[in-house]
């Protein structure tokens, strides 16, 4: 589905049926696009407002009455390799500053470091924290479909394919009250191709609150009824909690039926790499 790629790509869910609708109808005013969305008047506004300052929608005057249209694909395909150009400088030059801002690390490895973060932008900063490393393993605490609900799927499909990118090899233990599809949400795979394995634990094991390990950290993620964040660099704290990790892991259940779904989204990455 044509909503659902431009997803994958950073579009959310309004401003891609947006989009697609002015694409389609080569413009038009925002009355007549609230009566073909889905989208409440007061966000569709607001959307819109963010579109333009993207570049992804044009606000022009037509008599006085402000027309909305959709930037032309080939336009914001080279503004997206533009961005992804200068990235690309941004991380060369930052990479040749990593022995000195290393340096100024010597001697602090052992200290306890805790961050706390809110709101739902800020958390997903926490999870990002982890793929700036690579060739690692993680284990994972964590009740998916809460996840899913407070960050969105596609932070989780961005997340997962720079995860297997870094060979960050990760073991999952979801709740048994909280699996999910993994057919309706491909990415979210197991195997040795996407660096991962599952386990469910019993029924009478169930937790909102998730966390992941890495490193010497540890990144603690609640519900979205709670939404916050915190990280741990602690190596004994890491320590006593892989313990913990490795006695429920033993008493879970392997997930062991991959979808076809899957496999085309590795087939995707593939592709993109």
């Amino acid at each position: 589905m044509l909503k659902d790629k431009l997803k994958e790509i950073g579009f959310d869910e309004n401003e891609a049926e947006i989009y697609i609708e002015l694409l389609d109808n080569s413009g038009s005013t925002a009355g007549n696009l609230a009566k073909k969305v889905s989208i409440a008047r007061a966000t569709l506004y607001d959307t819109l407002k963010r579109m333009v300052d993207k570049g992804i929608v044009l606000r022009t005057l037509r008599k006085g009455i402000r027309y909305f249209s959709a930037e032309n694909p080939d336009k914001i395909l080279q503004t997206l390799k533009i961005e992804v150009s200068k990235k690309e400088r941004k991380a060369i030059e930052f990479e040749k500053l990593m022995p000195e801002l290393l340096g100024l690390t010597d001697g602090k490895k052992n200290k306890t470091n805790i961050k706390i973060f809110e709101g739902v932008d800020a958390v997903k900063k926490v999870l990002d924290d982890m793929l700036t490393y690579k060739d690692i393993e993680s284990w994972s605490y964590w009740p998916i479909s809460k996840m899913i609900e407070h960050l969105s799927a596609d932070f989780f499909y961005h997340h997962n394919k720079m995860r297997i990118k870094n060979n960050i090899y990760t073991y999952a233990i979801w709740p048994h009250s909280e699996v999910i599809n993994i057919k309706q949400y491909p990415y979210l795979g197991f195997g040795s191709e996407f660096k991962r394995e599952i386990r469910v634990t019993p029924k009478s094991i169930k937790f909102a609150m998730g966390y992941w390990m890495y490193a010497n950290k540890i990144a603690f993620i609640s519900s979205k009824k709670e939404g916050y964040g915190v990280l741990i660099e602690s190596k004994e704290m890491v320590e006593m909690m892989k313990t913990q990790h490795e006695l429920v892991w033993q008493t879970s259940t392997p997930i062991t039926d991959l979808p076809d779904e899957s496999i085309k989204y590795l087939m995707e990455i593939e592709k993109t790499d």
